[in-house]
């Protein structure tokens, strides 16, 4: 827990799931709707960077069961 309090603020896992399929089809689906939010213009960016540097998506886990409510 420290390393999240007080440390850098992130930590790897390795060989923690032995099936990483739905993992990368979530990411896939995030990535989706990024690319659809900056088609349609409506993307907001990110408040910790200068615009264009960053990518989010705004209730992120309703957009992903609201699209892909099998992923969620």
């Amino acid at each position: 827990m420290t390393v999240l309090l007080s440390g850098p603020g992130m930590f790897l896992l390795q060989s923690t799931f032995e099936n990483i399929t739905v993992i990368d089809d979530v990411s896939r689906a995030f990535r989706s709707i990024i690319e659809e939010e900056k088609t349609a213009g409506s993307g907001g960016g990110d408040h910790f960077a200068i615009p264009g540097a960053n990518d989010r998506i705004s209730n992120a886990l309703e957009e992903l069961c609201l699209r892909t409510p099998n992923l969620y």
